[in-house]
């Protein structure tokens, strides 16, 4: 594939020309990528009923539109939106809303064409403004999000791979194993899949491990079933931890990548506390463990520089420092050698419900109801309390594996965040247009952006 796009700037009120970029794409490996699914995401899903909800190509996958305000790096392999862009716009179908960032399909100007598709999207002067970069072709489903809650369900940062959509975006998702009363931690090997249970008695907490291997579609025998809801066809590997302490949400787990290291964390509460320990209601233990052998590297605790900071709610160990959210003051930020308070970042109502690291840094995700149907998982970097919220995910947990290529990804749902999905991410870069020239889009000029991709 290729293409070639054209942004022109208008003065709104003469309709004058401003500027015109002109510039030609490069072509990512996302497309190959969604026509090439890991053989665990064919698992309980119909591969027919995906491949024609692709195709027309420009119809889902080739839909949508990004605008950013930073470059973007021309790899092939560059294929997901990161976190630390500059937002601008999007767009993908006709729209009339009051989303600033999401311009419309001009459906009058776009049409197939003998061997592609011609698009046009049109940006009037309340949408759209700022300094333009780079564009990208995604996806119609984000293109239809504008980087912001929905209106309707016509965007959203994922969606079922089974027939691209977001219709029982869940319920009807290719499934890997359901693990009543359990926590699906995570995935640490290829086809590898970590749950975990506790119970408490006399004040320890047990932490019993269960890991499952996935089938491996690719040595299915006649007799296998491909998936069973209790696991009961699966091989599990199970491992007990007896912690001397009470721990009471195991889904605060965190997982740092970079050190290949799992922590679960157990704030005291007031009245377990005694001795020289009694003044410090902010003291959290923690245990550091191997994933891969589901043993204790390292126990110890941390407390903060001063006591009443209220009920500790999450808690991450990244690059040397501790971060923990209260219910009174915010999320505290320690140094873990010396124990002396960095900062204290304000009490919102958008505390870190989960914190998780990607290639961009220290991530987190909390709950937050922001539209009408109530996606509510937004995603921020820690070290850039910025705006720039996904929209989507409803309980999300990050789940990390590396058998699963973006944008498919794993994703874990349920009140104990108990079922393994495959679903797929809807920000990609299919294309990717750095503008020679920059462009400055205000609330004087209209954009229209013709894009014509093809075979």
């Amino acid at each position: 594939m290729k293409g070639k796009a054209t942004l022109t700037l208008s003065e709104a009120a003469t309709g004058k020309v401003v500027q015109r970029v002109e510039e030609s794409n490069m072509v990512t490996n996302a497309i190959s990528r969604l026509f090439n699914p890991p053989q665990e995401a064919l698992i309980d899903t119909n591969w027919s009923e995906q491949m024609a909800a692709m195709l027309p190509m420009w119809k889902n996958i080739l839909g949508g539109i990004i605008l950013l305000g930073n470059t973007l790096e021309e790899s092939k392999d560059n294929i997901m939106l990161r976190e630390d862009c500059v937002p601008v716009g999007t767009a993908g179908d006709a729209y009339s809303g009051s989303n600033v960032m999401r311009g419309s399909l001009n459906i009058n100007e776009s049409y197939e064409t003998e061997n592609g598709y011609h698009f046009t999207w049109d940006f009037p002067t309340d949408k759209a403004n700022g300094t333009i970069r780079s564009i990208a072709l995604t996806s119609r489903f984000f293109g239809n999000a504008g980087f912001a809650a929905c209106e309707t369900r016509d965007g959203s940062l994922v969606v079922n791979p089974n027939g691209f959509d977001m219709s029982y975006l869940l319920s009807s998702s290719p499934k890997f194993i359901t693990m009543s009363g359990s926590y699906f931690i995570g995935s640490f090997k290829p086809r590898e899949l970590l749950y975990a249970s506790s119970s408490t008695k006399n004040y320890k907490t047990t932490v019993l491990f269960k890991r499952f291997k996935t089938l491996d579609a690719n040595a299915l025998k006649i007799n296998d079933r491909v998936y069973s809801q209790d696991g009961s066809n699966i091989s599990v590997e199970t491992a007990e931890l007896i912690l001397e302490y009470e721990v009471k949400n195991l889904k605060n787990i965190f997982w740092d990548p970079k050190n290949r290291d799992l922590y679960i964390f157990a704030p005291v509460s007031h009245s377990s506390l005694s001795g020289s320990e009694y003044p410090y209601r902010g003291t959290v233990r923690y245990w550091k463990i191997n994933p891969d052998t589901l043993t204790v590297k390292e126990y110890t605790s941390i407390r903060f520089p001063k006591s009443g900071v209220g009920e500790v709610l999450s808690c991450a160990i990244y690059d040397g420092i501790f971060y923990a959210v209260t219910s009174s003051e915010g999320t505290y930020k320690v140094n873990m050698t010396t124990n002396e308070l960095i900062e204290v970042l304000p009490l919102t109502t958008k505390n870190p419900s989960r914190f998780y690291v990607n290639e961009t840094g220290l991530m987190y995700n909390f709950y937050e109801l922001r539209g009408s149907y109530g996606s509510a998982g937004a995603f921020r970097r820690m070290d850039a309390n910025t705006d720039f919220l996904y929209d989507g995910l409803i309980y999300g947990v990050p789940i990390y594996s590396d058998w699963i290529p973006q944008p498919y990804f794993l994703f874990a749902y349920g009140q104990e965040f108990n079922t393994a999905f495959v679903l797929l991410m809807s920000n990609y870069l299919a294309t990717i247009n750095n503008l020679a020239q920059p462009l400055t889009k205000t609330n004087a000029h209209t954009l229209k952006i013709s894009y014509d991709i093809i075979n």
